[in-house]
């Protein structure tokens, strides 16, 4: 009998075990690699993309806004870009971009001002910051620390808000992927400059929103205000002499993805192909 009580002990024990198991809620890690695993699957998919930069120069407010709307087909990649850049005392100016892949790299198509121009690539180069694929994919396993934030809406669909930072080695990769270096170079400062002096700057917070049906996910916000307006201070320290008295007040960035294996197919137009090379001579890109 008491043989049969032990056994009838261990085996309620190993069921309370296996009920608990499963009355346990994934892990935010859990979810989102699941959701990264998820993204590896989708073919085609739109985005759109909102960067807003604004800065004061001596007394003077400028804002720097990007738009834009992309359609992604990948193997081989594709990608068709709509994008608006307004600088504030400047003007906006509206440009098409088509980006497609080749046994040697990439070829881009540009048209701005109702004139197409093309260029071959041998990566992405700076068109890197529009590969949101790749750019999520980042988001989703380069976090340092993340924490579920709850529910709530994406453009009508049910999401589960998963708040995350980043800091030390990888946040060089979640800046990268986030287009900031290509802002900074039209400061003048190369990517090596700029990783040094992004060392030691502390730590960027982002959120990812995952669909809660499909386990796609479908947008991710990246606020670099503190971090960048750091990197500015310091480069204002270093260099002087030699800029004007410039604050960076805001940098955010926010992605939203939809659209998932809907788009079948990208054409590229005839004038696009036809287009003048300015491959070596001109480089946008590369």
């Amino acid at each position: 009998m008491k043989r049969f009580n032990r056994a009838f002990a261990l085996l309620a024990a190993a069921v309370m075990l296996l009920s608990l198991t499963a009355c346990t809620p994934p892990s935010p890690e859990r979810e989102l690699a699941r959701a990264q695993e998820k993204l590896t699957q989708v073919r085609s998919f739109r985005y759109d993309m909102d960067m807003d930069i604004r800065m004061t120069v001596d007394d003077t407010s400028i804002s720097v806004k990007t738009v834009c709307r992309a359609d992604c087909v990948a193997n081989p990649l594709i990608l068709k870009m709509d994008i608006n850049l307004d600088i504030s005392e400047v003007g906006s100016v509206d440009y098409i971009i088509y980006a497609a892949q080749t046994e040697d790299g990439y070829t881009a198509y540009t048209k701005m001002y109702d004139d197409w121009i093309k260029e071959e690539l041998g990566g992405l180069g700076e068109l890197e910051q529009y590969d949101a694929r790749s750019n999520m994919d980042a988001f989703l396993s380069g976090f340092t620390s993340v924490t579920e934030a709850g529910s709530e809406e994406v453009s009508g669909i049910k999401t589960t808000r998963y708040d995350c930072v980043v800091s030390g080695e990888t946040i060089d990769e979640i800046i990268e992927s986030s287009g900031a270096y290509t802002q900074l170079s039209l400061l003048g400062i190369g990517d090596e400059q700029a990783k040094e002096m992004l060392s030691g700057l502390g730590e960027v917070p982002y959120s990812i929103w995952i669909d809660a049906k499909r386990a796609l996910p479908v947008r991710y916000e990246l606020d670099m205000s503190g971090i960048m307006g750091s990197l500015m201070d310091k480069m204002l320290k270093d260099n002087s002499d030699f800029f004007p008295d410039i604050s960076l007040d805001k940098m955010t960035i926010s992605v939203t993805m939809s659209d998932f294996d809907e788009i079948d197919s990208i054409e590229i137009p005839y004038e696009a192909i036809s287009a003048v090379d300015i491959t070596g001579s001109f480089p946008l890109f590369s």
